[in-house]
């Protein structure tokens, strides 16, 4: 049993692994990205629900809304250098 797992590990290295990995998360980052600019006012009300216990009428600010965008512009940014370094490792 020792010697069949170490053929199987062998055959697929920590490296393969890592690159595929950086393929899906960047997929993920660039569709949160996507998502938060898009739509940046359901980021804004799902933060304003885990703290709105606090607040009564809590709303996210215009400021607040901009700044998810530019948040949601650095994911999609992230995600493509974690594309890039899947293609070009």
């Amino acid at each position: 049993m020792k010697e069949y797992t170490w053929l199987f590990l062998s055959q697929y290295t920590q490296e393969q692994h890592n690159n595929d990995n950086y393929l899906i998360i960047g997929i993920v980052i660039i569709l949160i990205g996507l998502l938060a600019f898009k739509f940046p006012k359901f980021f804004g009300v799902l933060t304003t629900i885990s703290g709105s216990w606090m607040y009564k009428d809590s709303t996210p600010s215009d400021e607040y809304i901009s700044f998810i965008k530019i948040l949601g512009v650095l994911g999609i940014l992230v995600g493509i250098i974690f594309i890039l370094d899947y293609f070009f490792a």
